[in-house]
This record gives structure tokens, sequence and C-alpha cells, in this order.
């Protein structure tokens, strides 16, 4: 899959937000020192979120890997050396070290995603200099320290989640379905404002809630209107920043987002499919 870039030619609003729950309800004799009890707690639970889902994205790699391509080559070796060159014929072993290669290659992109998104002092996963696969150790280790599961599988879930997702938002692979869900809204905005020239919409304001990826957004944007996307998944708001705002060209990404899938897919090149 091939992912599209934004274009930098749309001078209107478009925003993500972030939004919580009910929060924290002040009370008894102090409510200054709960209010800020309570934007600690929060805050702390932000930061945790966060780091879950930075520790998923990280993961994947190893999750994969260990999971799935290293398990499946560790069942063929256990097999008889007749029923080994069986598998061997049929192209099962070649597919599953392809696959491998390309479980890789989703990783770079995925570090760059994480990287990208300025998290804390995460240092550039290109450089050779071995500082990321330090700091990469030592945040497994703090996770360690901390008691906490170094990735849990529903977040791993939403990792694999989020790579189709890119297909149906902002690759050519997507159009279809895109105009099949996205299609109806755009023709209904533009049948609301037709008398409007798209150059004078800048001042309606369009909320998109769970904005995803951000591409109906950002399609809303590109016919004028000022729009504002809200998301509450880390895993959707990192993607979409990435792809929004820290892509440069169209086609400047290549990922494999159905190389996970071993089970009721009818060819190898399906699965293994850019």
């Amino acid at each position: 899959m091939h992912s599209h870039s934004r274009p930098q030619t749309s001078s209107h609003s478009h925003q993500h937000s972030h939004s919580h729950g009910e929060g924290c309800a002040s009370g008894g004799r102090h409510p200054s020192n709960d209010n800020s009890d309570c934007e600690e707690n929060e805050q702390e639970a932000e930061a945790n979120a966060l780091m879950d889902v930075v520790a998923a994205f990280l993961s994947y790699k190893t999750f994969i890997l260990n999971g799935g391509i290293y398990r499946r080559l560790h069942d063929i070796d256990q097999l008889s050396e007749r029923h080994r060159d069986i598998v061997s014929s049929l192209g099962t072993i070649d597919k599953i070290k392809s696959a491998e290669k390309l479980v890789r290659e989703n990783y770079k992109f995925l570090l760059d995603l994480v990287y990208l998104s300025a998290v804390g002092e995460m240092p550039d996963p290109s450089d050779s200099s071995g500082d990321f696969k330090q700091w990469h150790k030592s945040f497994v280790e703090s996770r360690v320290r901390a008691g906490k599961t170094i990735v849990k599988n529903s977040f791993m879930e939403k990792v694999l989640s989020t790579l189709k997702q890119f297909v149906r938002d902002w690759s050519a692979e997507g159009k279809s379905e895109r105009e099949q869900t996205y299609g109806p809204i755009m023709q209904a905005l533009e049948a609301e404002f037709a008398g409007i020239a798209p150059e004078a919409r800048g001042g309606i304001k369009v909320l998109v809630p769970g904005a995803g990826l951000g591409r109906l957004a950002f399609d809303i944007c590109c016919r004028g209107f000022s729009c504002q996307g809200n998301e509450f998944s880390y895993f959707m708001l990192f993607a979409s920043n990435f792809i929004l705002n820290k892509s440069r060209v169209v086609n400047q990404h290549t990922i494999y987002p159905f190389v996970h899938q071993f089970s009721n897919v009818a060819t190898a090149s399906d699965q293994l499919r850019a």
C-alpha cells in the first residue's frame, strides 16, 4: 500500500483534538488543592496512556516475528524431513521468510511514525550511532521495573488495525471504500452550501467526531470549509499527525498491512502485497 501525503495547498484549518471523560469533581474543604491533585492525576494517566501506545508501536517487530513468523518456522522444523520437504515444495517456507522481511519494513515505517511525533527523548531510529537501540533498551527496562506489560495483545491488534486503516484512508486501493463511506457526507455538504464558493467557505465550521486517520476532515478542508477532527485514540492521533503533517510527497511510504494474515488468503501475493 502506497500512502498519500497531504498536499500543501489548503489554507483552511484542520485540527485534531484529544478529549477525555468527565474528569474529577472537587470537594472537601480545599477544592483548589483537590483540583490540583486531580489535574496531576489526569496528567499522569495521560502520560501513561501515551507511553502504552508508544510501547505498542515499538514492540511491533518483536511481537509479530516471535508470535507469528518464528513460531511457524519452528513448527516446520519439528516436522519429519519428508514433511518438511513437502512444505518447502509448496513455497510455504519462502512465503514466511518473505513475510519476515516485510514485517521489518513495516517496523521502519512505524519507527518513523513514532519518532516524528516528537515523543520524549527518542533518538532518530535511522541514525547508525546506536543511540536509538540504547534508548529502546532503557525504555523497555523502565516499563519492566514499573511492573507494566511490554505490550498488551489488544494494543497490538490496534497497531495492526492502524496499518490497515492507512489503506482505507490514504491509498489508491481504498478509493472505492472512501467513496462509499465519505462520499454521501461530502455530497450533503456540497448540497447544503452549493451557493457558496469554496474560497468563501472558511467561516463554515465542520466537526468530524471519530476522525481516525483524518482523511474525511482533510477532504472537507479541501472543499474550503474549516474543519476540526476529534479523535480519542492515540493510535489514530499518531498516525494522522504523521500522514497529514510529516509526509512530503505522494506515495512516499510503502507498507504491507496484510502480511500478518496467514489464514483465509487466496494467494501468497494477496498476503504480501503492498
